[in-house]
């Protein structure tokens, strides 16, 4: 009984976690094009700093 208890609770924990994760990287994961007035606010842009040039 103490077994099957302490399995189910490391499944839900697992799962809770897991569950977690994915709402985290879901929600915060976006892409910086460089166009965004958010990016040009608040990031400095690397390619200038850096005079980086696609030919």
């Amino acid at each position: 009984m103490k077994r099957t208890l302490k399995t189910i609770g490391v499944i839900a924990i697992m799962g809770t976690m897991l569950t977690g994760a994915y709402l985290i990287g879901t929600t915060k994961a976006g892409v910086m094009d460089g166009t965004n007035e958010e990016f040009k606010n608040n990031y400095v842009d690397m390619r200038n700093v850096v005079e980086f040039k696609t030919d």
